[in-house]
């Protein structure tokens, strides 16, 4: 999906709910578990001008409005930062769970 390979996430996490609101925001500070592994959220990412750019290795075309919406819709922040606290395999389709802390 060109949004995904637009963003270049380590890792994507899908709501069974495709009308959800984005959620992560209400996750810093938490710790989830998936597979395997466990993390902590750490931050919200702080986004740059380079989703907007043309992406040749994926055949996307600049879009500029892109970094206006960023700007305009959520601050320049989307996505979150983790620290790994317990390493393990996670794998596509495992379920997500935030721990109780």
């Amino acid at each position: 999906d060109a949004v995904v390979q637009r963003f270049r996430p380590n890792l994507l996490v899908r709501s069974v709910d495709a009308r959800a609101a984005p959620c992560e925001d209400d996750w810093v500070g938490r710790r989830l578990a998936i597979g395997e592994a466990i993390v902590r959220i750490d931050s919200r990412t702080v986004r740059c001008g380079m989703p907007a750019r043309a992406q040749a290795w994926c055949g996307l075309e600049a879009q500029p409005a892109i970094t206006r919406a960023l700007v305009e819709l959520c601050g320049r922040r989307l996505g979150v930062n983790v620290l790994v606290e317990r390493e393990g395999q996670v794998r596509t389709g495992d379920a997500l769970r935030l721990l109780a802390d």
